[in-house]
C-alpha cells in the first residue's frame, strides 16, 4: 500500500510573484528528494534551480532570502547551494552533543574513594570522675560534721549503716565503716582514671602504626583523554573492559546482562545436538531457536533467546560455532568436513603453507573489496577449492571467535536456477594456509581447469555470489585425476562453454606426456625443488642433455601436483643451481648437475 503523499502547509513570504516563485522552487527541491526523511537537508545548485525554473539567478535567490524559514543558502567554493526539508524548514545543523556520551561515562571511571583511617578509641573522660569523687568526699565530711554532733547529744550508729546523698543529681552511696578506712575509700576513684588514660595511647599507636603499614590497592590508569583517538580504538578499550568483567555476557558484538541470559538444559543441548546430527550440515542459529527450541521468530523474546543460545553454545565443547558475524552457523564435533574427500583438509593446508608467508597476519583488511576475479587451477579444480589469498582474504570476514577454525559460507551461482552450496572456509595457522572447501559439484558441472570466475561480496558478511562468462561450446581433452583404482593421470573430452585463461588449460595437445603419470608421494610433493625437478621430466623438451620449459608452462604443470604461487615458484628455481633462466621466459634445467 501506498500512503497518499501531501505537502505540508507553508506560508511563504513576500510579494505574490515572490511567494509563487518560492513556492515552485520548494515543489521542485522536494521532488528532489523524495526518498528523504522528514529532516534530512535536501541541497540543489542554485544555477540549476534557477534553470529549471526558467528565472534569473538574482530572481531566485531574492524569493529565498525572503523565507529564510523555508531555506537556507549555503556557498561553497565553486557553486551556491539551496537547502531545504521536506517538511518545509530550513534545515538545522545536526551536531551530536559529546558533552557527556557514553564513551566519556563508561571510560572515566569515579575517583576512588578515600579509606579513612581507623580513629583511636576514645579516652574516657576523667572529669567526671573528679566531680563524683569530690562530691563524695565533701558528703564524706559532712556526714562526720553530723555524726559527731549527734554523738554529743547521746546518739550512737551501726557500722554498717548506707548512707546516701545526692549532689548535683549525681547518687553517692557511702557504706559507713570505720573512721580509718572512709580516707582511702573516698580518694580511690580519683586515682582510678590515671592509668586507664594512659593505657588508652598505648592500645590506639599500635592500631595507627597498622593503618600507615596497609598497602593500598592503586586504582586502574584509565586513560581519560580520547582526542588522540579514533571510533575503532575506543570501541576496543570499552569491548576490553566489558570481556573482562563477569557480570556482562558477549558474543561476537553482541552484550547482555549475565543474569538476564536464558540457561540451556542438557536435554536442549542433546535436541539441539541431535537435530544438527540428523540435518548432516550446520544450521543458523534462526533455525535452532525456531525448530528446537520453539521461539517463533514473532514471539517478543526470540532475539533474547538466540543471544543466550549463541551464548551458552559457545562454551560447549561438542558445540563449534562456524558462522559470520550476519550469519551465524553451528555445527557439532561429529558432522562430517565439506568438500572434497579426495584429500584430508591438514594436507590440503600443509600444502598452501607457503601463503602463511606471503600474506602476513593482519596485512590485509577482511571485507575490504567488492569482488575478486580468479583463474581456477587444476589442483583447484580437482579439488573443488579456492585459496585463501591476500585478495581473497581481502574480500572474506574474518573469524568472529578468537580461537574459531572455520566459517561456513553460503555461495549462490546465479547462472544456475536455485544453486546455493554451502562453502566452509578454513582460517590459516602458524604452519598451515586457509582455503575454501565445497566447491567441487559446481566445478565439475560447469568449469573446466582454467575457467574464469568472479567471487562477488553481499550485504551479508556470509553470502557470496560466483559468476562465470559464457562464451561459444567447445570440446577439448582436459587432464584429470582418476583416482578410482590406483590413482594416476588421464586424458578426456570435456565440452565446456565458460571463458577461460588459455593460459592455464590443461590439455592433450599442451602436454601430452602427463598423461598415466601418477601422482607424486606426499613426501616429495612438499618439496617444491623435487617437485620442480620431476615436472622437468614431464613437460621439458630435451635440447642436447638439458631439458628446456617455458616458465608459465612449469608454473601451470606444478599447480598439478601442488599449489604454487609465481613468486614462491621464481624464487625456488633462483635458489636451485641446476636451473637457469635466460631471462627470455624460458628455464633450463641441467640434469647433471
Amino acid at each position: 500500500m501506498v500512503a497518499e503523499q501531501t505537502l505540508p502547509d507553508i506560508a511563504f513570504e513576500g510579494s505574490a510573484d515572490i511567494q509563487e516563485l518560492a513556492g515552485r522552487a520548494f515543489q521542485l527541491i522536494r521532488a528532489q528528494g523524495m526518498f528523504a526523511s522528514d529532516y534530512a537537508a535536501i541541497r540543489v545548485q542554485i544555477d540549476a534551480l534557477a534553470s529549471a525554473l526558467d528565472v534569473s539567478g538574482d530572481e531566485l535567490t531574492g524569493a529565498i532570502e525572503a523565507n529564510p524559514q523555508v531555506f537556507a543558502l549555503e556557498t561553497g567554493e565553486e557553486a551556491t547551494w539551496v537547502a531545504s526539508t521536506r517538511l518545509g524548514q530550513a534545515p538545522r545543523p545536526n551536531v551530536p552533543d559529546t558533552r557527556h556520551s557514553f564513551a566519556e561515562r563508561f571510560m572515566t571511571p569515579e575517583p576512588a574513594p578515600e579509606r579513612p583511617l581507623r580513629t583511636e578509641k576514645p579516652v574516657p573522660e576523667v572529669a567526671a570522675f573528679t566531680e563524683v569523687a569530690t562530691a563524695i568526699e565533701d558528703a564524706h565530711e559532712e556526714e562526720v560534721e553530723i555524726e559527731t554532733e549527734l554523738r554529743a547529744e547521746g546518739f550512737t550508729f551501726d557500722a554498717d549503716v548506707s548512707v546516701e546523698l545526692v549532689t548535683d543529681g549525681e547518687v553517692a552511696s557511702i557504706d559507713k565503716e570505720d573512721e580509718t578506712r572512709k580516707p582511702s575509700r573516698a580518694a580511690e576513684p580519683v586515682e582510678a582514671p590515671e592509668p586507664v588514660a594512659e593505657a588508652v595511647p598505648e592500645v590506639a599507636e599500635p592500631a595507627a602504626e597498622a593503618v600507615e603499614a596497609e598497602p593500598q590497592a592503586e586504582p586502574a590508569v584509565v586513560p581519560s583523554d580520547f582526542s588522540g583517538l579514533d571510533d575503532a580504538a575506543v570501541a576496543a578499550a570499552i569491548a576490553e573492559t566489558l570481556r573482562s568483567d563477569s557480570r556482562v555476557a558477549n558474543f561476537g558484538d553482541q552484550w547482555m546482562a549475565e543474569d538476564q541470559v536464558d540457561r540451556l538444559s542438557r536435554g536442549n543441548l542433546r535436541s539441539l545436538a541431535d537435530y544438527i546430527n540428523e540435518q548432516e550440515q550446520p544450521l543458523t542459529d534462526d533455525v535452532l531457536v525456531q525448530d528446537v527450541l520453539g521461539v517463533r521468530r514473532s514471539a517478543p523474546n526470540f532475539e533474547n533467546a538466540r543471544f543466550s543460545m549463541n551464548f551458552r553454545l559457545s562454551s560447549e565443547r561438542n558445540f563449534e560455532f562456524l558462522g559470520t558475524h550476519n550469519q551465524p552457523f553451528w555445527g557439532t564435533t561429529d558432522l562430517p568436513s565439506i568438500g572434497t574427500t579426495r584429500r584430508k583438509a591438514t594436507d590440503i593446508g600443509t600444502d598452501y603453507r607457503y601463503l602463511v608467508d606471503e600474506v602476513p597476519v593482519g596485512s590485509v583488511a577482511p571485507r575490504s573489496v567488492r569482488s575478486v576475479e580468479h583463474t581456477v587451477s587444476f589442483y583447484e579444480f580437482t579439488y573443488g577449492l579456492l585459496p585463501l589469498d591476500a585478495s581473497m582474504q581481502a574480500l572474506l570476514p574474518a573469524p568472529v571467535m578468537p580461537d574459531q577454525r572455520s566459517a561456513v559460507l553460503m555461495v549462490e551461482i546465479p547462472q544456475f536456477e536455485n544453486s546455493v552450496y554451502l562453502v566452509e572456509v578454513r582460517y590459516p595457522t602458524h604452519n598451515r594456509g586457509g582455503f575454501l572447501l565445497g566447491l567441487d559439484d559446481f566445478y565439475e558441472e560447469k568449469l573446466v581447469p582454467g575457467a574464469l570466475i568472479s567471487i562477488e561480496a553481499t550485504d551479508n558478511d556470509g553470502q557470496y555470489k560466483i559468476e562465470y562468462l559464457e562464451d561459444d561450446e567447445r570440446q577439448d581433452r582436459f587432464l584429470e585425476l582418476d583416482d578410482r583404482r590406483s590413482p594416476k593421470y588421464v586424458f578426456r573430452p570435456l565440452s565446456y562453454d565458460t571463458a577461460v585463461n588459455e593460459e592455464w588449460l590443461v590439455t592433450e595437445s599442451r602436454f601430452p606426456r602427463l598423461g598415466n603419470e601418477k601422482p607424486l608421494p606426499d613426501k616429495q610433493r612438499r618439496h617444491l625443488e623435487q617437485v620442480v625437478e620431476q615436472v622437468f621430466q614431464r613437460i621439458g623438451e630435451d635440447d642436447g642433455g638439458s631439458l628446456i620449459a617455458a616458465f608459465t608452462d612449469l608454473l601451470v604443470a606444478i599447480n598439478v601436483e601442488r599449489p604454487a604461487s609465481e613468486a614462491l615458484l621464481r624464487a625456488t628455481i633462483e635458489a636451485m643451481p641446476s636451473v637457469s633462466d635466460d631471462g627470455s621466459g624460458i628455464l633450463t634445467y641441467d640434469q647433471s648437475a
